[in-house]
């Protein structure tokens, strides 16, 4: 099934005219996520603002919203994630 990923913020809307074909609703939640990662880091490399009300609108081919991702959530999930392997909080101290 095609899925149309569309980004709101407020009342303005960027459309996705092409669209990804995908296995279905849990391929199109990770690839929300993977693409709400990009363009957060991508805002936060180049110094650019990204408004915490931001969301995906996540459209079916029969233009049926099947998911809403909000970028909040999705940073917010990635603050709370464990720290990557072999990563110390903790440094040596003279």
């Amino acid at each position: 099934m095609r899925y149309f990923f569309h980004i709101r913020y407020h009342d303005a809307v960027v459309e996705d005219p092409e669209g990804s074909e995908l296995d279905g609703i849990e391929s199109a939640r990770r690839e929300a996520k993977e693409a709400a990662h990009e363009i957060i880091a991508d805002r936060i490399r180049k110094g650019t603002r990204l408004h915490i009300d931001t969301t995906f609108e996540v459209r079916d081919e029969n233009d049926k919203v099947v998911l809403m991702l909000p970028f909040a959530s999705v940073l917010l999930a990635a603050l709370h994630s464990p720290a990557p392997r072999g990563f110390s909080e903790t440094s040596e101290r003279a």
